[in-house]
């Protein structure tokens, strides 16, 4: 794979990570979530960047 390739595809995943992220924060703000809904979310969120990004695991749990 050339560099202008991954370079389009690493904004692909980063645009649904946002996405997914950005959904996530909606939720938490409508304030309506059980605290272990809140942990079964970011679980979630967790896994999905980690199926995106799956080498970057610690940059995840350093960031959020």
């Amino acid at each position: 794979m050339d560099t202008e390739e991954e370079a389009f595809w690493e904004d692909v995943k980063m645009t649904l990570l946002r996405d997914i992220v950005d959904g996530a924060a909606k939720k938490l703000r409508r304030g309506r979530l059980t605290p272990e809904q809140t942990e079964l979310l970011l679980e979630d969120i967790r896994n999905k960047a980690l199926a995106l990004f799956p080498d970057k695991g610690n940059v995840y749990d350093l960031i959020y």
